[in-house]
Order: C-alpha cells, then structure tokens, then sequence
C-alpha cells in the first residue's frame, strides 16, 4: 500500500482533525483515510456519470425528430410545441 506524508499542519487544525477522527471512532490516520477513500470513490462516481450521460445523448441524438430545442420551446407553451392536449391525462 502507498504511504503519504503531509507536512505544515497548523497545530489547531491537527486538534481539530484528532477530535472529529475520535468522534468517529478512529484514529487519525483511519479517519484520513477513510476521507480519502470516499473522495476518490466520488470522483469515479462522477465520471462515470458523465460517461452515462454522454453515452445516452450518443444514442439519443435524433431523439427530437431533428429539431433543435432552445429555451422557449421546453418552457413556453406559446411556441407551438406543447399546442396540443395531453393525451396522458
């Protein structure tokens, strides 16, 4: 396993660490890496959500029929795209 090492910690800020890792029942390092471990795991997160998105626009992009929607199509029913009744109700 890598090992890092972090220097300069202000004194305050190392109590102030030392006592929410106790709070949580670990020490120090545990709840460092513990911190570290969730970041990272939302960093993946995200890019995997972004690969999902970009891929479904991918599959999707003749979804509107070719019609390119600005503001005022998807907001305002003046523009003739939402002119009809909604056969779901």
């Amino acid at each position: 396993m890598a090992s890092i090492t972090v220097r300069d910690i202000p004194d305050p800020v190392k109590e102030r660490f030392r006592a929410r890792a106790k709070a949580h029942g670990r020490s120090m390092e545990a709840h460092l890496r513990k911190i570290i471990e969730e970041e990272a795991n939302l960093a993946a997160g995200r890019e995997e959500t972004l690969e999902a998105i970009a891929a479904f626009a991918r599959e999707n992009a003749g979804w509107g029929g070719g019609k390119r929607w600005n503001r005022d199509d998807a907001y305002d029913h003046r523009s003739g795209v939402f002119d009809h009744e909604d056969e779901t109700r």
